[in-house]
């Protein structure tokens, strides 16, 4: 597990992070031009809730909320949204949202990420499930507050050294600017979450 204390000044919401969490907008002065609708609302219920009186009974408003990072699960899904324009000597191979963005010929996976050298803070699902659990059995103790939870923090390059132990497989780390990230992406331009 990577030590929170020290890394807090190096955390680092990616666009793809930025845009998932409104709620942490003052904290990392994301760019707005990555945010979706989506995370928005969530920001602002919890606003709504903070804004609220907090009162532990069975007939009053109790609340608290869970700010997270992006899901460590999301190394294993794999997304049709991405594509591997403009990077010779490199094959295409599904894209895990977290994980490998190509597979080059020799076999090695390519990580890449315009996250720099910063620490991401990332959740296990699993780990949502506890707080929520804590939440509801602990009201009082959690009674209007925010609790900002990460299963641990990790690097572009942390990522690639565990996947390199897990599966014993070569991968190397590509750090790219969020421009250039982007660029792997298609279908951008559509809506994330649609009512129909």
């Amino acid at each position: 597990s990577l030590d929170y204390v020290g890394k807090v000044s190096s955390l680092v919401f990616p666009p793809f992070v930025r845009c998932l969490t409104y709620m942490h907008a003052q904290k990392t002065g994301y760019n707005p031009k990555y945010r979706a609708e989506h995370y928005d609302a969530k920001g602002r219920v919890a606003d709504f809730l903070k804004a609220q009186p907090s009162v532990v009974s069975d007939s009053e408003l109790s609340w608290n909320c869970i700010t997270t990072g992006p899901y460590m699960d999301m190394l294993k899904f794999v997304s049709s949204s991405c594509s591997s324009r403009s990077l010779p000597a490199l094959t295409r191979t599904p894209q895990p949202l977290l994980g490998p963005l190509l597979k080059r010929e020799d076999g090695t996976h390519v990580f890449a990420s315009p996250t720099g050298t910063g620490h991401v803070p990332l959740v296990a699902l699993e780990d949502i499930g506890f707080f929520a659990r804590y939440s509801l059995d602990h009201r009082a103790e959690v009674s209007g507050k925010d609790l900002e939870i990460a299963s641990d923090f990790g690097t572009l390059d942390d990522i690639v050294h565990v996947f390199q132990l897990v599966t014993g497989e070569r991968a190397v780390a590509l750090h790219l600017s969020p421009e250039e990230w982007f660029r792997y992406w298609k279908n951008t331009e559509y809506p994330i979450a649609s009512e129909k």
